[in-house]
Order: C-alpha cells, then structure tokens, then sequence
C-alpha cells in the first residue's frame, strides 16, 4: 500500500480479509506490517486500519492461525515468508535462511533465532 501523492496529504485505509479476491477459508489471523513493526491477531470480520503520510508505503503480511499457532516468517527480509519452507501444514516449516522467526502461539507473538535447513515443530515453539 502506497501513498503516492505529493501534495502533503495523509491517506487513511482500512484493511479486511472480505476485501481479498478469493477467501483464504480461515476465521483468525496475524498481521504484520513490514515497515512499521506492527503486529497483532485479528478475526476474519476485524479491519486494519492503514495510515499513510506523503509517499509513506506499507507492505501488509498476513498469515493463519490454526491451532493457536501463526507463523509471519524471517523479519529480517522484506517479504518475512520468502525463505520459509513449509515441510508439514501448521506442525513444521524449515527457514532457508538465517534469522529471527516471527510467529504467534497462544495469545502472544514471539521472535526465535533459527538457522537455515533445521526443521522447526511449531507444536515445541
């Protein structure tokens, strides 16, 4: 999401999961906002509120949460689930690089180191 106006103005948007093309088929998320460090868990009628000034972007990552588990992915990238590997859904990913993991478990938001090819239990996290 860019603010690409020059005239000083600030845009003001509002983000839902019935905004997307297509349902993803879940009833709760996390979000993570790229550039500002925002994250937080949302249900499938909540909104996002997006506040932009003058050329200000905001790359919006949002990913499911199924039992109690949402994983972000590597915060130290601009895309955080570009080298992350899903080996089993919601139980195992494998992180393709080295970094901080970014995920949600149980009401909380965590960061854990990991290296590259280890395969993470996200049931252990």
């Amino acid at each position: 999401i860019v603010n690409i106006n020059r005239r000083g103005d600030m845009i003001r948007e509002f983000f839902s999961i019935d905004l997307l093309p297509k349902d993803p088929g879940y009833d709760e998320y996390v979000f993570y906002k790229v550039f500002s460090g925002e994250k937080k868990f949302i249900r499938r009628n909540d909104r996002v509120e997006i506040t932009l000034k003058e050329l200000e972007g905001e790359l919006l990552i949002l990913s499911p949460v199924e039992e109690d588990i949402g994983v972000i992915g590597v915060v130290d990238y601009l895309l955080p689930p570009y080298p992350i590997e899903v080996v089993e859904r919601f139980r195992r990913i494998r992180s393709l690089v080295r970094g901080r993991l970014l995920y949600y478990s149980k009401g909380s938001f965590y960061e854990r180191y990991v290296e590259p090819t280890k395969i993470i239990e996200l049931s252990s996290l």
